[in-house]
C-alpha cells in the first residue's frame, strides 16, 4: 500500500491525476458549495426548518458516499472520469437523502445531533500528526460513541444541541471548502480518518492549527450568534402544530383563537 500525501479535496474530485494540488472546476464547486452551505448553518442551522433538516440528508449522504467511493476505489483510480465520478455521486446521494430527510423530518433532528457528535469526532482527532487516537480501532470506536451520544442528547436539551451542531457542522464546513483552496493540509486528516483504502500521513503545522482554531473561532461565534438571535425558532413543533385540523368533536367553529408564547415556540389553544 503506497504512502501518500494529498489533498482530499482534490483526492475526492481529482483521482487519477498527478497534481493533487491544483485546483479544478470540480474542486471550485465543491468548495464553494461546502462554504456556502456551511456559512448558512453556522449563523442560521435553528432559523429555517426544512432547510436544516435537507442539509442533514445531504450531508450524510455526500459523506457516506465519498466513504463507499474512496474505499472500493481500484488501485488505478476511476479512469479519467474520476473526478466527475467522485463529485457527481456524492452530490446525487446527499440530494436523495435530503429529500428523504424532509420527509422523515422527527428523525433526522436526532441524525443532526449524531453528524454533530461525528463533527466532533473528527474535529478533536484533527489535532495531532496521524491523529490523536493513532490506533484505527480506537478511532472508530470514539467516533462511533460521540455520534450516538449527539443523537441521545438531542432528545434532552433539543435546541442546544441543534444550535451547537450546526455551529460546529457549518464551520467545520467553511474552513474544509477554504482548505480545497489554499492547500494548508487539513483536509487530509479526512482521508487519514475516513479512507482505509490508502495511507495518507497527515501532519499538523503551524498552517493547520490556524485552520482549526477557524473552525473554533467560527464555531464560538455561531453559537453565540444563534443562541441570541435565534433560539427558540427552530419551529418544528410550531410547524406540525399548524398543520393539525380542528377536531370534527366542534358543531361551530371556535370563538377565537389566541395566542400564547412559550419557551420560544408559537402555541395555539383554543377558549
Amino acid at each position: 500500500m503506497p504512502v501518500m500525501k494529498r489533498d482530499v479535496g482534490s483526492d475526492v474530485l481529482q483521482h487519477g491525476q498527478d497534481d493533487f494540488e491544483s485546483i479544478t472546476v470540480q474542486t471550485s464547486i465543491f468548495g464553494i458549495i461546502l462554504i456556502s452551505i456551511g456559512l448558512l448553518y453556522t449563523f442560521f442551522g435553528i432559523r429555517f426548518f426544512k432547510i436544516t433538516v435537507f442539509l442533514v440528508g445531504f450531508y450524510i449522504g455526500a459523506i457516506l458516499a465519498w466513504i463507499v467511493l474512496t474505499n472500493v476505489e481500484p488501485s488505478d483510480g476511476y479512469g479519467n472520469s474520476s473526478g466527475i465520478i467522485y463529485l457527481a455521486v456524492t452530490l446525487v446521494t446527499g440530494l436523495i437523502l435530503g429529500s428523504i430527510a424532509v420527509c422523515c423530518s422527527d428523525i433526522a433532528i436526532y441524525l443532526l445531533g449524531a453528524l454533530g457528535g461525528y463533527s466532533l469526532a473528527l474535529f478533536v482527532l484533527s489535532w495531532s500528526d496521524n491523529g490523536v487516537i493513532q490506533s484505527k480501532n480506537g478511532r472508530i470506536i470514539f467516533i462511533i460513541v460521540l455520534t450516538l451520544l449527539g443523537a441521545i442528547l438531542t432528545f434532552v436539551f433539543e435546541d442546544a444541541i441543534i444550535i451547537l451542531s450546526t455551529a460546529l457542522i457549518g464551520a467545520y464546513s467553511i474552513i474544509f471548502g477554504i482548505d480545497l483552496f489554499a492547500h494548508t493540509g487539513f483536509t487530509e486528516s479526512v482521508q487519514e480518518f475516513l479512507d482505509g483504502n490508502h495511507q495518507v500521513v497527515y501532519s499538523v503545522d503551524t498552517k493547520v492549527y490556524l485552520m482549526l482554531a477557524g473552525v473554533l473561532a467560527l464555531f464560538i461565534i455561531g453559537t453565540i450568534f444563534q443562541w441570541r438571535v435565534h433560539r427558540g425558532e427552530f419551529g418544528r413543533r410550531r410547524a406540525a402544530k399548524s398543520k393539525t385540523a380542528p377536531s370534527p368533536a366542534y358543531s361551530t367553529p371556535p370563538e377565537n383563537i389566541t395566542e400564547k408564547k412559550k419557551k420560544g415556540w408559537t402555541l395555539q389553544f383554543k377558549k
